[in-house]
């Protein structure tokens, strides 16, 4: 069996540096779509829960509907959601030239 020289040495761990970098990445990869796939469902389910609520009365019906007017800062956001006539007063849209 014939020795390897050193640079024929470096050159083969060169591969496999390449190759491991290679699977390094695409093992990130997945961790980031199958995140992103946690947090889609995450956001599903708790809107499924919670947007019924919108519509209702109470007490938590309208802390909810006052946490989402806070964290919707987007007006076609709030429209989605049935809050834009109770967020903004009449004419709040419209900007002076």
């Amino acid at each position: 069996m014939r020795r390897r020289s050193a640079s024929e040495r470096l050159r083969l761990l060169e591969q496999e540096r390449q190759a491991l970098e290679a699977r390094i990445s695409r093992a990130r990869a997945q961790a980031r779509s199958v995140e992103r796939r946690h947090l889609a469902r995450q956001r599903f389910v708790l809107g499924a829960a919670l947007l019924p609520l919108l519509g209702e009365e109470g007490a938590d019906a309208e802390a909810l509907r006052r946490l989402v007017r806070q964290r919707a800062s987007s007006p076609a956001d709030r429209r989605l959601l049935g809050l834009e006539a109770e967020d903004e007063p009449p004419g709040a849209m419209i900007e002076d030239d």
